[in-house]
């Protein structure tokens, strides 16, 4: 009796281990960029007089010298449409004001996609640029879920056609209905707002998942 019921028992461990719920979960990972080895990366690094892009540290550092914006991306990775985008963005120097930096997506080159500020004031914004022309989404909007100053920020975008949503540290800040840009690459982008003052932000934790 003893023996039937062990077999038993394999067999419906054999049947089960067929079902999902024994199945690991499925693993929705489309790419993940922890900038940890600067001889090998696929963004672009250097100085310039307006700006320098460097890897320091396991992080991708932007320090922006003038009054501009400055973005990177990594073209070898993507199109991509329906997902969620995660980044960590870390403010270090920058009157809180005159700074801000974040997450670019359904870039399809370098005059074309959305890009979600936050900055150390606490604040964010939402832009779709066309052309090269910067149309705001939204205006510098307060949320109390932002960290202030000198601190880092979770970025999140969830984008479903014309569906985007907007969290920062895990919570929902915006939804928006655009159609301007329906798929294309994501990447990181600094701005400073005053030429008398340097931006030095620093990302990592890049993240792209598919829907499910």
């Amino acid at each position: 009796m003893r023996r039937r019921l062990v077999v038993v028992f394999v067999v419906c461990l054999g049947v089960l281990s067929g079902c999902a719920l024994f199945q690991p979960p499925k693993d929705t990972t489309l790419y993940s960029e922890t900038f940890s080895d600067p001889a090998t990366t696929a963004w672009s690094l250097g100085e310039t007089e307006s700006r320098k892009k460097s890897i320091e540290n396991g992080e991708y550092h932007f320090l922006v010298k003038q009054q501009t914006s400055t973005w990177s991306w990594n073209s070898g990775a993507g199109a991509f449409d329906a997902v969620q985008i995660d980044l960590d963005v870390r403010h270090i120097a920058g009157t809180d004001n005159v700074s801000a930096a974040g997450l670019v997506f359904r870039l399809e080159d370098g005059n074309n996609f959305y890009a979600f500020f936050v900055s150390p004031a606490g604040t964010y914004r939402v832009y779709s640029v066309a052309d090269s022309t910067w149309t705001g989404l939204t205006g510098w909007t307060g949320s109390p879920e932002i960290n202030k100053g000198v601190a880092t920020n979770h970025l999140r975008v969830v984008t479903n056609g014309s569906s985007l949503s907007f969290f920062i540290n895990d919570t929902e800040v915006e939804t928006l209905t655009d159609a301007a840009h329906a798929s294309g690459f994501v990447g990181v982008i600094a701005r400073a707002f005053d030429d008398a003052v340097d931006v030095h932000v620093a990302f990592d934790n890049l993240v792209v998942h598919e829907l499910e």
